[in-house]
């Protein structure tokens, strides 16, 4: 299989140079545009944010802004999206097309750009700007970045290479995460482990959370399981293949009462959702809300495979269990920074060991490998990153 992949590598090498050569022309051009916009002064109370590449308001920066808003801080708050979007954002938060013109204006005038992703190359950061990278993700299983395996696209690699530069500070909300940034990513500027602002809210009472998810849902107040895989490089979905029927009967007798499932598909694999019987009665797809901590938050149950939303989750105490019939084949397209089996999360390749894992679940050892694990890593998640970052904002802003 490795060897597979060297091939493919080799053959799309010429295509993967002449795609980048083109990126290159279009970022230049972006360039330009920025250096035009810097007519206009930096406004110092300025901040503009983006998530997803632009995909929707959430993850950390929405986090970091509530914060904000509490504060009662003078700030004009923009967020770059593709499209308009669908729900309302928050007082104070103004919404702004993610176009190569409105961007390049917006973010030539900020004092402080906060980003889960990169900026395109192309993109020029003017003196007296500072950008703020929380990333979308914390230590997690699958590797990243530099760290995957020789197939990595040539922009990618340059654009990492590009933002390295480009960003003033990380958020990391572990000795393990401030690592990764440093392997993975080649970044050697300054990192804030503060803990994940997102994460926040499990130190907080989560039980608002749960109201709010069974009244968007409209759904009585049953226990919830959490199924939130990742996606597949290779776009295949036969691997979403959870047998609910066996896996409600294994939590019912465990842990008893009602279950219900909600399906969160990563927005990668929106297909696979194709593979999963949705059934109203027991059965919803959430893949569109769209923030996944509250998902979290008011679960009983998480069943993950390599996402690093069970690492999230962990911080909750509460039963995570990892389904994945294509351990191998991930294993070779991806690679892990762990022995996931020697997680604190009972693995199963097959339904029957999901359900003996969850029937047999031990809860005061599961605990005391949490605890380990914290320990290992060395988290420093707290319940108090969101202000560890305003507090770092309001340094550089003043």
């Amino acid at each position: 299989m490795k060897q597979k992949l060297l091939q493919l590598a080799k053959k799309y090498k010429f295509i993967s140079g002449s795609l980048y050569a083109v990126y290159r022309l279009r970022s230049l051009l972006y360039s330009a545009l920025f250096l035009v916009c810097r007519i206009f002064p930096i406004e110092e109370n300025k901040i503009v944010c983006c998530n997803l590449s632009g995909k929707g308001y959430g993850d950390n920066p929405k986090y970091i802004l509530e914060e904000i808003n509490r504060q009662q801080l003078d700030y004009k708050i923009y967020w770059l999206i593709n499209e308009a979007p669908d729900m309302p954002l928050p007082e104070g938060v103004h919404w702004v097309p993610n176009k190569i013109f409105s961007s390049a204006y917006h973010l030539s005038t900020a004092k402080i750009w906060i980003d889960t992703h990169n900026k395109k190359i192309g993109v020029l950061k003017r003196k007296g700007q500072y950008f703020i990278q929380t990333w979308h993700g914390n230590y997690g299983v699958k590797k990243i970045a530099l760290d995957e395996n020789a197939t990595w696209p040539l922009v990618s690699r340059k654009t990492y290479s590009y933002n390295t530069k480009l960003a003033d500070i990380m958020i990391s909300n572990s000795k393990m995460t401030t690592s990764i940034y440093r392997n993975a990513f080649g970044y050697n500027g300054e990192v804030l482990e503060c803990g994940s602002p997102r994460n926040d809210i499990f130190f907080e009472d989560t039980s608002p959370y749960r109201e709010k998810i069974t009244s968007f849902l409209s759904i009585e107040a049953k226990k919830i399981a959490l199924y939130a895989p990742t996606y597949r490089d290779s776009q295949r979905t036969d691997c979403y293949q959870l047998d609910f029927k066996k896996t409600q009967k294994a939590l019912e007798t465990r842990f008893g009462g009602d279950w219900i499932f909600l399906i969160r598909m990563h927005p990668k694999a929106i297909s696979g959702i194709e593979k999963i019987p949705i059934d109203s009665t027991y059965i919803l797809n959430v893949t569109n809300y769209p923030f996944i901590q509250e998902l979290l938050a008011a679960s009983d149950v998480l069943i993950s495979d390599y996402s690093s939303c069970m690492l999230d989750y962990a911080e909750t105490g509460r039963p995570c269990f990892l389904y994945a019939s294509d351990l191998e084949k991930y294993d070779m397209e991806r690679g892990f920074y762990w022995d996931i089996t020697s997680l604190p999360f009972p693995f199963a390749q097959n339904n029957e060991e999901l359900a003996e894992n969850i029937q047999v679940f031990d809860e005061s050892g599961y605990v005391q490998k949490l605890s380990a694990l914290f320990a290992e890593v060395g988290l420093c998640d707290n319940g108090n990153a969101c202000r560890q970052v305003v507090k770092y904002i309001k340094n550089i802003s003043h």
